[in-house]
């Protein structure tokens, strides 16, 4: 009976391990000092790991118009901005582990900039109880329908490993445009584990309908 129960936790932690761990979101007022952030916060998230506590501030500046119209003939190009922060508090000092920025700049026609709430994850792939932190946005200057550009960043202890492409186009009746997909040199240095994730996440949001 013992080897039995013995066998089901071994199969139990071997099933759920590397999965989404416990993450909280936060309210700005309690970011700790000296966690900056520039725009308006979109998302703020926190967590606890063998590094200290986490936080994860994803925020944006709405598009503007970087450049007005010249003449009558002319339009206005417009710009805006995605940053993402993954600050480390130790107990005895914060630390900026990596920013990410990313931007439309320019755009004379309509700017798409924004993240996936739902492609937010923390995780633990590699089990070395240093969580690892991903999420997805689309990007582009589009004046038709056309696919986004798409892009996937997972975050761990200061390294970046990220997935760059097209969104797959759904026009119904069976139409379907495929999207682009490019991995990052960095995964080939990764666990496989972040790659599979990674593939995985991607396939979830790379469809726009229309």
């Amino acid at each position: 009976m013992k080897k039995t129960l013995l066998l089901t936790a071994v199969i139990l932690l071997s099933v759920f391990s590397g999965f989404s761990q416990d993450y909280y979101d936060i309210e700005l007022s309690a970011l700790p000092n000296g966690a900056k952030y520039e725009g308006e916060a979109k998302e703020a998230i926190t967590w606890l790991d063998e590094n200290g506590e986490n936080y994860f501030i994803i925020s944006i500046v709405e598009e503007y118009v970087s450049r007005k119209a010249e003449n009558e003939y002319d339009s206005e190009e417009k710009t805006s901005y995605l940053y993402a922060y993954h600050y480390i508090d130790n107990g005895s000092s914060l630390k900026l582990s990596r920013k990410i920025t990313d931007f439309v700049k320019d755009c004379e026609f309509d700017v798409v900039l924004f993240y996936e709430p739902k492609s937010i994850e923390v995780t633990d792939l590699d089990n070395d109880e240093i969580y690892e932190v991903s999420f997805i946005y689309m990007l582009s200057c589009t004046s038709d329908i056309s696919p986004y550009d798409m892009k996937l960043m997972l975050l761990e202890n200061g390294n970046k490993y990220p997935v760059r492409g097209t969104t797959e186009i759904n026009y119904g009746d069976d139409y379907i445009e495929e999207g682009t997909k490019k991995l990052g040199t960095e995964f080939s240095s990764a666990p496989k584990s972040f790659k599979k994730f990674a593939e995985e996440q991607w396939n979830k949001f790379n469809s726009t309908t229309f």
